[in-house]
């Protein structure tokens, strides 16, 4: 009889509670990683839309070229459609099943947000060795990065939210 069980990397997928236990404390209080939150297949297969986007689809800006999905800005909103399935899933589901806080009463992260979930994203790609360059964030806030921030090797220590899972 053949073995059912499968090596599914989606059936080890263990994510925070909340973004407290995520939280990069020596940056913005803004300011979460989650390791391993997508899974090597999923990223392949997001890079592929993303490069195989038809050319009218990205913007050349000065340091770097840009794709907004689902649409660009018409009159300065966001036309009402949804974001491509490669965007919404698994993303958005994941999202949504992290709490703000521990606190048992805590909703996630766009309880409060109109549309209950991400309405747009923005993709950009920046040539080698150009970094962010200083902005204003979505909220109005002077953004400064003040270090690069690279891709994890996967031999990095466990976070502490997956240390006490056992």
């Amino acid at each position: 009889m053949a073995d059912d069980s499968t090596d599914n990397p989606l059936d080890t997928l263990v994510l925070p509670d909340s973004l407290e236990q995520v939280r990069i404390t020596s940056l913005p209080p803004a300011a979460y990683y989650i390791s391993d939150f997508i899974t090597e297949e999923e990223e392949k297969s997001i890079l592929e839309k993303i490069e195989s986007a038809p050319k009218p689809r990205w913007k050349q800006l000065t340091h770097r070229r840009l794709q907004t999905w689902p649409s660009d800005l018409v009159n300065n909103k966001l036309m009402d459609a949804p974001l491509p399935t490669w965007l919404s899933e698994p993303v958005v589901p994941r999202l949504k099943s992290i709490r703000l806080s521990k606190d048992t009463k805590s909703t996630d992260i766009f309880a409060d947000s109109p549309h209950q979930k991400p309405n747009h994203v923005l993709i950009n790609e920046y040539p080698p060795g150009i970094g962010i360059m200083p902005h204003k964030n979505s909220i109005g806030r002077s953004c400064v990065p003040s270090r690069r921030m690279y891709r994890e090797p996967r031999c990095q220590p466990l976070p502490q939210y997956l240390q006490n899972q056992g």
